[in-house]
């Protein structure tokens, strides 16, 4: 047994000493400050940069809530403001051209609170608009439903609800030119998730409740395929997800809950190709730690059948989640990692597995939050949220972020000394071309281990210009065979085939144990080891 120590040690150290080139390539870019705005390339060779983004708002605090794509190519968002209206805080409606410059807003709102939380554009081209009022209604607050024109002027309102709160979060035109509200009712039922369902005109034609054992709210739903509809939101009683579907006439056909012994929110909820249905929100059982975002995709029953977690060890929430034309998913919300405050816009893409492809963090302030993405029709995406201190005054944001095909660089070519002697300084050359005369960065992997670190070498380096060669020197410690592999990453994130060069130090294959010399050179403290092992 004694005998076998050596030959222990010595695979133990081998083994604990490689390390997976792309997670190399992905630590050593997140550290490199110059390449931090920088994009992750998709599968599909689009990278998306940002193209712009606004921001609204007075001397008080103003939020957006929701954004949509109009048909004009701009955008309509809503949300709720101090700054401007007749009350304490009344629904705002912005209206922008394709550029994010405001064309129009109007108020909507009485001496009290009123919100907006949802909008649509009507089939006819105005806006319908819902959330809730105080200033109108039975009592405070009501669900709220308005109908706008196409230039944002009022053509009817509606108010829902009783002698206590209700609140409406979202809506959806349905299939017969009518309405669908999901939210919250405490006039009906205990604390329970609402909705509404009327005609083309807002006249109600029913109404239902989700009724648990306890406390429930609804934050979105969406009309499914046949005709009926699923909601999204969450159960108090353990404060778990709450996914439900609904048939045409709004009686319950089923029910899930998904969460552990944390607290778990559904905020968005769309059926996909396959009449499952995805769902986006937070989770505190599940993930790193705190609240992370929480994807759930189930089948047509509402059974799992996988759920991704995205987040670090403190606060990321999902607030809304739409379906790419890739079929993958896009995620908007917040993260406030490192440190609780202040928080970042997130924005995170996935394929159709739920698996990352890519994310952004926008920092602008002490305090964002994205509450709304979608998916625009030049293939890029807009987000709508809002930004500010933490003790002061906030406004709302728009952010435009465009898709572009972005061609990778070439092939990196590297030339230098092919053989030679350990311990000994080598020059290298690098040189690669970009197809559209982009900057560039070189990873390159050594293929030889660090005389001190026991790890693999690898250096990031850049950026140079297009066409610049690049002169890197390196040292072998010890004799072996290795292959020197270069990529080329362009300032957009595109990625190149790996170049290589095969670098040969003499080795003396007389001696049947040259392979444990090798390991002698690449780990000085290896021989003393093993002397103190055999003694």
């Amino acid at each position: 047994m004694k005998h076998l120590i050596p030959i222990i040690v010595i695979l133990l150290m081998v083994s604990t000493s490689f390390v997976g080139v792309s997670d190399q390539v992905e630590e050593l870019i997140g550290d490199n400050q110059d390449f931090s705005e920088c994009l992750q390339y998709s599968e599909n060779h689009y990278l998306y940069k940002d193209e712009w983004n606004k921001t609204f708002g007075g001397p008080n605090s103003d939020y957006g809530y929701c954004v949509i794509q109009t048909n004009d190519g701009g955008y309509a968002i809503i949300g709720e403001t101090k700054s401007y209206g007749a009350g304490i805080h009344d629904v705002w409606l912005i209206k922008t051209d394709m550029d994010g410059n405001e064309e129009w807003n109007k108020t909507f709102g009485g001496t009290d609170w009123d919100i907006g939380y949802s909008i649509i554009q009507t089939a006819e081209g105005g806006y319908a608009i819902t959330g809730k009022t105080s200033s109108f209604g039975v009592d405070k607050p009501d669900v709220w439903l308005i109908k706008t024109d196409m230039d944002g002027n009022e053509e009817w309102n509606k108010t829902f609800g009783g002698a206590d709160g209700d609140a409406g979060c979202s809506l959806q035109q349905t299939n017969d030119g009518g309405f669908v509200i999901a939210g919250s009712t405490l006039s009906y039922a205990d604390g329970c998730a609402w909705i509404i369902k009327t005609d083309h005109d807002g006249n109600e034609l029913w109404n239902t409740t989700i009724v648990t054992s306890d406390d429930s709210f609804a934050y979105s739903i969406e009309q499914t395929k046949d005709n009926g509809y699923i909601l999204t939101g969450w159960v108090y009683k353990g404060w778990d997800v709450l996914l439900a579907k609904l048939d045409a006439e709004g009686n319950e056909e089923w029910r899930k809950t998904f969460g552990g012994s944390g607290c778990e929110i559904g905020y968005s909820v769309h059926q996909t190709k396959d009449e499952g249905y995805i769902v986006t929100g937070y989770t505190s059982s599940y993930g790193a730690k705190d609240d992370n975002i929480w994807l759930i995709k189930t089948d047509s029953d509402g059974n799992e059948e996988w759920s991704k977690t995205f987040g670090g060890n403190n606060r990321e929430r999902g607030y809304s989640c739409q379906i790419t034309d890739d079929d993958g998913y896009v995620i908007v919300g917040i993260t406030a990692e490192p440190v609780q405050y202040p928080s970042d816009v997130l924005l995170i893409k996935t394929d159709g597995a739920g698996n990352k492809e890519w994310e952004k963090v926008f920092d602008k302030a002490k305090f964002d939050t994205g509450k709304s993405i979608q998916q625009t029709s030049d293939g890029g995406y807009v987000i709508a949220g809002y930004t500010g201190q933490i003790f002061g005054n906030y406004d709302v944001i728009l952010i435009k972020m465009a898709a572009f095909d972005n061609q990778r660089p070439n092939k990196p070519t590297i030339t230098g000394k092919t053989e030679g002697k350990i311990k000994k300084e080598y020059e290298y050359k690098i040189v690669t071309t970009d197809p559209e005369d982009n900057d560039v960065y070189y990873f390159i992997n050594w293929g030889s281990f660090g005389y001190y670190t026991g790890k693999i070498e690898t250096d990031f380096i850049g950026p140079y210009a297009s066409g610049e060669e690049v002169i890197v020197n390196h040292i072998w410690w010890y004799r072996d065979n290795f292959t020197i592999t270069v990529m080329a990453i362009d300032i957009h994130g595109g990625e190149s085939d790996w170049g290589e060069l095969r670098v040969t130090m003499p080795h003396s294959y007389n001696n049947p144990f040259w392979w444990l010399v090798g390991l002698r050179d690449r780990f000085p403290l290896l021989q003393r080891l093993l002397e103190v092992l055999i003694r």
